[in-house]
C-alpha cells in the first residue's frame, strides 16, 4: 500500500509540472495605450527638448526617421529610443525657433512588442511662444494626364516660406511643412502660422522631399497662399515632365519611329505598329527561324484584326530580303486574288510588319518562299505557308460620343483609350464624333485643350512655371463595348470654362 500511495503521489506531481498554454482566446489587435507623457501635451512658452511617453505594455520603435514627423521640419531628425514600456524622444534645443508651434506625428513607429500593433494616439503639440498656431491649408491632388484625383498616398505636399521660395526651391531645399495625401487625394495642413506660403507636391520613390527631376511627379502653384481657419480648397495638378522638354513630346517620337505619318489635325491613330497583344513564341536561335503571329488553327474562325498589320519575328538579324519571294492571296468566291503588301522593319531587323488592305471575313494565304530573307552568314529561310480568316464588322463595336457645345471649335481634342493606351484622338469640330471597328473591351475617353497647338497633350514645366494642358475626364467611368453593338454616350465632365486666374496659371494669359 505504501508503494502504491507513493506511485500515485509521483504521478500527481508530474501532471502538475506539465504547464499547458491556454487554448483559444482573441488575438490582441489593440495598440499600446499611453499612460502619461512628460512633459504634458499642449504647453505654451516651452522649449521642449525631451519627451517621455509611458505605455501600458512593452513597445518597440520602428523606422522612426520615416514614420515620426515634426513640423515645422527640423534640420536634423530627433533621436528616438524605446526602453521597456517607455519611449524617449530628444530634440536639440538649438533647432527650435521662437514663437513657433511644433506638432509631432507618431505615424506607425511605436508598436507593441508582441503583436506589432501601432500606437494611434493624437499628435504631441507644444509652442515656444505664448499662443498656438491654428490656421490651415487644404486641398486635393489631380493627376494631370487623366484629370482625375490621384489617390496615391505617397504623394507629399510641401510648404515653403513665400519670402524665400521661387520655382526651383523644391529642387534644392527641404520644406518647412509636409503632409501626405490620404486615399481620397486630399491633404490638410493644420496648426499653421499667419504667414504666406508657396505650395508644391511630389510623388517620388526616395521621399527625400527634393524634386530630382528623373521621372518624379511634381505639382506647383505660382500663387502664394495665406492659411486661415476656413480656407478654400487648393487644387494642385501633378505631372511628370517630358523626357526632353525642348522636343514636342512622346507622340512625335511615336509618329516618326513607327508609322512615319504626318500629324493630321482632325483624326489621328496614335497606336504604334510595334505593339502587339499576341505572345511571341520562343524561336530556336541555332538556325534561321521565323514565325508569323496569326491564328491558323481553324480556317472558319475569324482571327485576324483588320485594323492592324501582321507581325513577323525572326530568330536572327535579317541582312537581305526579297519581296518577290513573298506571295499574299485572298480567296474571293473561289478565285485567288493577289494582294499588295507594304513591309516595315524595326531597327533590329528582327521584326517586320506586313501592312495589308484587309477585307472583311476573307481567307488569306501568305507564302514565304525559300530565300525570302537571309542573315549575315547567307543562311536563308525555309519556305512556309499560313492560311487564316479575317474578322468581320460583327466582331467589332462602335462608339458615338456626344459633346457639349463649349468644346466645339476651341482647340479641344477628344482622346480614346483602351487599357490606359491611347488609341485615337480627334479634334472637336462638331458635336458628335464616332469611333468604329473597336475591339470589344473596356475603354476610357477624355478631352484636353491643345493650348500650344502641338496636336498632342503637353505636360508641364516647373522651372518655366508652365502648367500641363487641362484635361477633362469623362466622369461616368469606364465604357464597356460589346461586339456588334452601337454605343452612344453623352460626355459629362467638370466645368471647362477657365477663369482669368486659371489662364495665368496655365500660361495662356499674362497676369494683369
Amino acid at each position: 500500500m505504501r508503494i502504491v500511495s507513493l506511485f500515485l503521489v509521483l504521478i500527481f506531481w508530474a501532471s502538475c509540472a506539465n504547464i499547458v498554454p491556454p487554448g483559444g482566446g482573441k488575438k490582441d489587435t489593440q495598440g499600446p495605450k499611453l499612460l502619461k507623457s512628460l512633459p504634458q501635451d499642449s504647453l505654451l512658452n516651452t522649449r521642449v527638448n525631451k519627451i517621455e511617453l509611458h505605455f501600458d505594455e512593452y513597445v518597440n520603435v520602428n523606422d522612426a526617421a520615416k514614420e515620426i514627423s515634426i513640423t515645422p521640419l527640423l534640420k536634423q531628425n530627433p533621436s528616438v529610443l524605446a526602453y521597456g514600456k517607455k519611449v524617449i524622444l530628444k530634440i536639440p534645443d538649438s533647432l527650435l525657433q521662437n514663437n513657433t508651434t511644433y506638432t509631432l506625428q507618431w505615424g506607425a513607429a511605436i508598436r507593441d512588442l508582441h503583436e506589432g500593433n501601432p500606437y494611434s494616439g493624437k499628435a504631441f503639440v507644444f509652442s515656444t511662444g505664448a499662443w498656438f498656431d491654428s490656421l490651415q491649408l487644404r486641398g486635393r491632388i489631380i493627376d494631370a494626364a487623366t484629370g482625375l484625383p490621384d489617390s496615391n498616398t505617397k504623394i507629399q505636399v510641401l510648404l515653403y516660406d513665400a519670402q524665400e521660395a521661387d520655382s526651383s526651391i523644391v529642387t534644392r531645399k527641404k520644406p518647412l511643412y509636409r503632409v501626405y495625401c490620404n486615399s481620397g487625394a486630399y491633404f490638410n495642413f493644420q496648426g499653421l502660422p499667419d504667414k504666406t506660403f508657396r505650395i508644391f507636391a511630389l510623388k517620388e520613390q526616395n521621399e527625400n522631399m527634393i524634386w530630382d527631376q528623373d521621372e518624379e511627379a511634381v505639382a506647383f502653384d505660382i500663387k502664394s497662399y495665406r492659411p486661415s481657419k476656413d480656407t478654400l480648397p487648393i487644387a494642385l495638378t501633378l505631372f511628370v515632365e517630358a523626357i526632353d522638354s525642348n522636343k514636342k513630346n512622346l507622340k512625335d517620337t511615336l509618329s516618326s519611329s513607327s508609322s512615319g505619318l504626318k500629324k493630321p489635325r482632325m483624326s489621328q491613330t496614335v497606336t504604334s505598329e510595334t505593339s502587339t497583344d499576341k505572345a511571341i513564341p520562343p524561336l530556336d536561335t541555332s538556325g534561321f527561324n521565323y514565325v508569323l503571329l496569326v491564328d491558323t488553327s481553324q480556317i472558319q474562325k475569324r482571327t485576324q484584326d483588320i485594323t492592324k498589320p501582321l507581325a513577323l519575328h525572326f530568330s536572327k538579324t535579317v541582312a537581305h530580303y526579297d519581296t518577290t519571294k513573298l506571295l499574299i492571296t485572298r480567296d474571293s468566291n473561289g478565285v485567288s486574288i493577289e494582294e499588295k503588301c507594304i513591309i516595315r522593319w524595326d531597327s533590329t531587323m528582327k521584326l517586320a510588319w506586313l501592312n495589308i488592305d484587309w477585307k472583311q471575313n476573307q481567307v488569306y494565304t501568305i507564302k514565304f518562299y525559300k530565300t525570302f530573307v537571309q542573315d549575315s552568314t547567307t543562311k536563308v529561310n525555309m519556305p512556309s505557308t499560313y492560311s487564316f480568316r479575317t474578322k468581320s464588322s460583327l466582331d467589332y463595336a462602335s462608339l458615338k460620343v456626344q459633346l457639349p457645345q463649349n468644346f466645339i471649335g476651341k482647340d479641344y481634342v477628344l482622346q480614346l483609350f483602351k487599357e490606359k493606351k491611347l488609341l485615337q484622338q480627334v479634334a472637336i469640330q462638331q458635336a458628335s464624333i464616332e469611333f468604329s471597328l473597336l475591339e470589344p473591351g473596356t475603354y476610357a475617353i477624355n478631352v484636353y485643350q491643345d493650348l500650344d497647338q502641338s496636336h498632342s497633350w503637353t505636360s508641364g514645366d516647373l522651372l518655366k512655371q508652365q502648367q500641363p494642358e487641362p484635361v477633362y475626364p469623362y466622369v461616368e467611368g469606364p465604357i464597356r463595348l460589346k461586339a456588334a453593338w452601337e454605343n452612344v454616350c453623352d460626355f459629362k465632365t467638370y466645368p471647362i470654362e477657365l477663369s482669368e486666374k486659371q489662364k495665368v496659371r496655365l500660361g495662356v494669359a499674362k497676369e494683369k
